[in-house]
């Protein structure tokens, strides 16, 4: 499923259809049947997202069933490889030391995670987006 957006606004504001993309998702209005490029920008924003608010253990904590691999597999997808190393590095040793140095290695890498995704979703607009 795709979201609506006026042309008007989304030439108007910059950080529009990153806002709509996020409300989509908090809303689910990308539905249940996603594409693989919504569902790799749904994994890669999740995480993302976790990663500003609680860190390793708190995304653990938060998507017990997601799939670990498929999101290691979509931070890659995005271009997104040091992210990519750095969560396999959480998944396989980070409770050692309660995350710490993950989390601390996730906020040194650039560019920040949050504008390679923002990249993805607009490099695939027309997967997310029907602009009239």
């Amino acid at each position: 499923m795709k979201i609506t957006v006026n042309k008007e606004t989304v030439e108007k504001d910059k950080y529009y259809l990153w806002n709509r993309f996020i409300e989509g998702l908090s809303n689910e209005d990308f539905g249940d049947d996603l594409s693989k490029i919504q569902q790799i920008a749904k994994r890669c924003f999740w995480y993302d997202a976790e990663m500003n608010s609680g860190g390793h253990s708190g995304y653990f904590d938060c998507f017990t069933d997601e799939n670990f691999n498929e999101v290691e597999q979509a931070l890659i997808e995005i271009d997104a490889e040091k992210y990519s190393k750095n969560f396999r590095n959480a998944i396989d040793a980070g409770e050692e030391d309660e995350y710490m140095s993950t989390d601390r290695r996730f906020y040194e890498i650039t560019p920040e995670l949050t504008d390679i995704i923002i990249k993805y979703v607009l490099d695939n607009i027309n997967e997310f987006f029907i602009i009239k």
